[in-house]
């Protein structure tokens, strides 16, 4: 752990939780344009993403959603990653929380490759 600014950062799992944030949601973009025919229709997608999945986790944040909504926003992945982040900068998160979003992003990730990705790249390169 490091210390910048009198903020304590735990370098290794930020290098960790980041790869696999990252890894999800390039997984989910790739999954995303395989069924969108242009751009606009890519673009309206990522909105709708952002309505159903970053903008909860957001209002639960700053505190206009009460507690009562943190384990049905454990569904987003958005709010997943936000707890990995947390961490990384030593706030105070439940530890069930971690591991509960850990495996739902890894097995999110891993399913939408295996499943929707991989069959159907071969086609969506072949129309290219």
């Amino acid at each position: 752990a490091y210390f910048i600014f009198d903020v304590r950062v735990l370098f290794l799992w930020l290098f960790v939780f980041v790869i696999l944030i990252a890894l999800f949601h390039t997984t989910l973009g790739f999954a995303m344009t395989v069924f969108v025919s242009d751009f606009n229709s890519l673009l309206a997608l990522i909105m709708a993403y952002m309505i159903v999945f970053a903008f909860p986790t957001l209002f639960f944040e700053l505190g206009l959603l009460g507690d009562v909504w943190e384990f049905a926003l454990m569904f987003s992945p958005s709010h997943a990653s936000l707890l990995m982040i947390r961490v990384v900068f030593n706030q105070d998160t439940d530890f069930w929380l971690i591991i509960i979003g850990t495996v739902y992003l890894l097995v999110a990730s891993f399913a939408l490759l295996k499943w929707i990705v991989l069959p159907k790249y071969v086609e969506t390169a072949v129309k290219e």
